[in-house]
């Protein structure tokens, strides 16, 4: 998914190489202090970015977004599957996987490291990136809301809906 600082300006190019250029997990792998990618991305970019760009054009026009639209579009059940879809990877995961990191990092100053000064808690919590599979199956209200019902749910379990 494209960084949603960019994904406006880039939501209808066909230029893979700008769109991979600001994809979010690129932003999160950035040091604090100098907003410069970490050793990781740019080892990751040098052994990786190559077959990820030819992989995303070789699939740009057959994916589970594509096969929605052409043959599910009117499918409830498709639709109702989709967005659970969406909410698992891009909400609940995150969550997890932050409420993990938080855990582990908040320990000791030095465990810091081990994220190799990336901005972790800017780059992981679902209400700032907003990052979705399928937008065009929630509402403006819903993005706008990205992750709070999720989060809401967590931090108060015996609370109604």
């Amino acid at each position: 998914m494209i960084h949603i600082d960019f994904r406006k300006d880039l939501q209808e190019t066909a230029d893979i190489e700008k769109q991979v250029a600001c994809l979010y997990w690129r932003s999160g792998a950035t040091e604090l202090a100098s907003d410069k990618k970490t050793l990781t991305l740019q080892q990751f970019e040098e052994k990786y970015l190559k077959l990820f760009t030819e992989t995303s054009l070789k699939y740009r026009n057959r994916n589970l977004q594509k096969i929605y639209l052409q043959h599910f579009p009117q499918s409830k059940s498709v639709i109702e599957k989709l967005r659970e879809f969406d909410q698992l990877s891009n909400v609940l995961w995150r969550l997890v996987h932050m409420r993990t990191a938080a855990r582990y990092l908040h320990r000791d100053p030095e465990d810091i490291k081990a994220t190799g000064g990336t901005n972790w808690q800017k780059y992981l919590p679902p209400r700032f990136q907003r990052i979705m599979f399928f937008p065009e199956l929630w509402t403006e209200q819903e993005k706008a809301d990205w992750g709070k019902a999720a989060i809401m749910k967590a931090l108060y379990p015996t609370s109604a809906s």
